[in-house]
């Protein structure tokens, strides 16, 4: 019985460290993107750098632009974008970002918010289903084996 407790132990830790991996990006990171996209100020930018860097699954193609809030206060922003868009456009060219008002310094790429909202979703939906199927299921199979 005592070992049951402990994959019990193991399987709750599992279940809470998921969900609150889920709450953290649905908050921090979620919630953020579709305020942007649904109430952001959209601004033209001016591309003032485009870089490389090296991610788990390849390059990363990121510019850094310059664009003017609401206030008229100068403000910089950097978005990954597709290798495509990373090709055709050079420094100095134009960009149509959207940031928010209540925090001018949070902006991203219009063209990158879908495709952001879009990864961060399968992230928190990966992690829901960690919680809610795969706990309780490793639960179940370890004490039914546990049992025979």
């Amino acid at each position: 019985m005592q070992e049951i407790d402990i994959y019990l132990l193991g399987c709750g830790f599992f279940f809470v460290s998921s969900l609150l991996m889920a709450f953290f990006f649905h908050k921090k990171l979620l919630s953020p993107l579709k305020e942007l996209k649904i109430n952001g100020r959209r601004a033209s930018a001016k591309i003032i750098e485009k870089y490389t860097s090296s991610g788990k699954h390849g390059t990363i193609y990121n510019v850094k632009y310059s664009y003017h809030d609401d206030k008229g206060q100068d403000q910089e922003g950097k978005t990954s974008i597709t290798s495509e868009e990373y090709e055709k456009c050079e420094e100095g060219d134009d960009i149509s970002i959207r940031f928010l008002k209540q925090n001018p310094k949070f902006s991203r790429a219009d063209r990158a918010i879908d495709r952001l909202i879009a990864s961060q979703k399968i992230i928190v939906g990966v992690l829901y289903f960690e919680a809610f199927i795969v706990a309780p299921a490793l639960y179940f199979i370890l004490t039914t084996m546990l049992k025979k």
